[in-house]
């Protein structure tokens, strides 16, 4: 079964939604500025390309992946009280 355009449209924007609180946890910066800068990257760009199906993964698989892109260290675990290395 095939999901319509609108809820494969709303499934992406929730994983990134969701990404983003990990992506401001790790970056120490707010959910909004997590959101617009993962929606500017070439993670968040393959997120909304449904040929390539990252919606599919897990935020946290997502949240990583723009964390690699950017460079930034990857927490090996991520427990709520873990915040960005400086």
């Amino acid at each position: 079964m095939a999901l319509s355009g609108e809820l494969t449209d709303f499934s992406m924007s929730l994983c990134a939604t969701l990404a983003s609180v990990d992506i401001a946890t790790v970056s120490c910066c707010d959910t909004t500025q997590a959101l617009a800068a993962l929606l500017a990257s070439e993670t968040g760009e393959q997120l909304f390309d449904d040929s390539l199906k990252l919606w599919w993964e897990s935020p946290r698989n997502i949240a990583t992946a723009y964390l690699q892109e950017i460079g930034m260290h990857v927490p090996t675990s991520w427990d709520s009280d873990w915040t960005a290395e400086v």
